[in-house]
């Protein structure tokens, strides 16, 4: 079985080699995260160049993710050994830069006595350490350790539920955009939205340096965003439900019901969903996960996610491959669930109605394949987000979509060189689905496609196509005019044969008077009356079914 729903690996010094990435690959990942926040821009340029190394070695596409840090709040600098702050005690949290201390946590953030109420939750280093804003003084807030620990130099602070005067994108992103419109990168992930005038921001930065190309993930990670959630939807191409941070912002207990919503708001969007952190997080120490995160990761697939990310796992994890394997068996078993997911894209137009009747013509009458011709790969994600069990198989001439693509649950792609025909792309699709064994002969295909080849948005039309078997074999024998039998072969009407040593004879409009046009045929398997039977005169092959030449 395909697996259908994508793996999203992170890059890191567990996952940087040729060598690493080709074993990556190998194991399942399709799709590379560059996780901005860590290491120097040469070595994710090294890391670019040898996934793309990997692609052109393996023959298929391969997406790149580039993930913005975002504008994270930090602590200032500790001591060496780190500040132990004990449960129960009081500590002050200052705006400004200072040393921290287990009487004073200073923090980069001017507005903290402004927008941080008193009673709000206060977590540092991804919630190790928790805390809690007993009240406010001149210097700043006074706070309960209500989980203690010992927090070192610049570690992440959040406060849950206050809105934060922050700006979308921070120096580092600018410098690190930058960098990222000169690379050859599919994806950039946006950080910390609150709204959709985020996305743009980061979209108008894009366009205006030339990579209108580039897509654009939202992270879903601030409170803000769940009450934005129809905005950022329509302006983003995908989203993240990154759950470190989110889990910060709101009720823990609501986290699971949040992460359904999401996914849900974005099928039903026909955008692609990512959900992220910590999915084989005892990986990064042994060689199998925990019960709880396997079912995590099956959840994710029933929801609907189009993808499952893993990042600490892959990026500095002792079992970075393995993590990969594991995470590809999981959602394989999952799949084979029949109530594997509910959530799909509700049509809205006569374009998606016709999708929709094409998801199911495919799943009820056995299709091995959804072949789907794309432009701007709009109709490609339609039909993935009808959650078909059916693979869907996106032709495209464009060698960047043919890697977003790689983000939609179910999607397979074939680029070609150009714009093609509904003959030429019927052709194609078998060729290749024969030689990479995802069809056989006498396999159901499904088309969906466009009358107007080229033109996006065209998309009209539903084809059934049987790749013909061989049912038999025939000896032709050619005129001394060859060109003769080619005229006559394309008016041919019908083919009688009997069984050997009887000599079949073909019958034509009319018969050439300077040869014999006979040959034996032998039969490996009868057709039924009434069967359209197709020879090929270059191999002698006899066909059940329309063969492409």
């Amino acid at each position: 079985m395909m697996r259908l729903v994508k793996i999203v690996a992170t890059t890191g010094p567990a996952l940087e080699s040729i060598d690493q990435i080709r074993q990556a690959v190998n194991a399942g990942a399709d799709v590379f995260r560059l996780n901005l926040s860590h290491g120097t821009l040469q070595s994710h340029a090294t890391r670019i160049a040898n996934i793309r190394s990997v692609e052109e070695e393996v023959g298929r596409p391969i997406a790149i993710l580039a993930d913005l840090q975002g504008p994270k709040i930090r602590i200032g600098q500790t001591p060496p050994e780190g500040v132990a702050l004990k449960e129960g005690s009081e500590v002050k949290i200052v705006p400004g830069e200072g040393l921290c201390s287990d009487d004073y946590i200073y923090v980069a953030y001017e507005y903290l006595l402004e927008d941080v109420p008193v009673g709000g939750l206060v977590y540092l280093d991804d919630g190790k350490v928790q805390l809690q804003v007993k009240e406010k003084s001149k210097e700043g807030l006074v706070a309960v350790v209500r989980a203690g620990g010992v927090v070192t130099s610049r570690k992440g602070i959040s406060f849950a539920g206050a809105k934060l005067r922050l700006p979308c994108l921070t120096e580092k992103d600018l410098e690190d955009i930058a960098f990222i419109v000169d690379q050859d990168v599919d994806f950039v992930a946006l950080s910390f939205v609150r709204d959709p005038d985020d996305v743009w921001e980061l979209r108008r930065r894009l366009d205006k340096a030339g990579r209108k190309d580039l897509a654009i993930i939202a992270k879903i990670e601030r409170h803000e965003a769940l009450e934005q959630l129809d905005g950022i939807l329509e302006v983003a191409d995908g989203l993240m439900v990154a759950r470190g941070d989110l889990a910060l912002d709101m009720p823990l207990e609501d986290l699971a019901l949040v992460q359904k919503e999401i996914v849900r708001a974005a099928v039903e969007r026909g955008r692609s969903v990512i959900v992220a952190t910590q999915m084989l997080d005892s990986m990064m120490e042994r060689p199998f996960p925990g019960r709880a995160e396997i079912t995590d990761v099956a959840n994710a697939v029933l929801d609907g996610a189009d993808a499952v990310m893993l990042s600490g796992e892959t990026a500095f994890g002792k079992y970075p491959i393995l993590a990969i394997e594991t995470m590809s068996r999981i959602i394989t078993a999952t799949q084979s669930y029949q109530q594997m997911c509910r959530t799909a894209l509700k049509p809205r137009n006569m374009r998606e109605a016709l999708i929709e009747s094409a998801v199911r013509l495919a799943e009820r009458g056995g299709a091995r394949l959804l072949v789907v011709a794309t432009e701007t790969g709009a109709s490609a994600r339609i039909t993935s987000a009808f959650r078909s069990t059916v693979p869907v198989l996106a032709v495209t001439a464009s060698r960047r979509l043919s890697r977003q693509l790689c983000l939609s649950r179910g999607v397979l792609t074939l680029l070609t060189d150009g714009i093609q025909s509904a003959e030429n792309m019927l052709r194609c699709s078998v060729e290749w689905s024969l030689d990479k064994g995802l069809a056989d002969r006498g396999d159901l295909l499904v088309y969906v496609f466009g009358d107007l080849a080229g033109i996006a948005g065209s998309t009209n039309s539903v084809k059934l196509y049987a790749i013909p078997s061989v049912v038999g074999r025939c000896e032709v024998w050619r005129p001394t005019k060859g060109t003769l039998m080619g005229r006559y072969v394309k008016r041919l009407c019908a083919l009688l044969t009997l069984h050997e040593p009887t000599i079949s004879t073909v019958l034509l409009d009319e018969q050439p008077s300077d040869v014999n046009p006979v040959g034996n045929v032998v039969w490996t398997r009868e057709p039924e009356d009434g069967a359209v039977i197709t020879i090929d005169l270059q191999s002698g092959l006899v066909y059940h079914g329309h063969y492409l030449s």
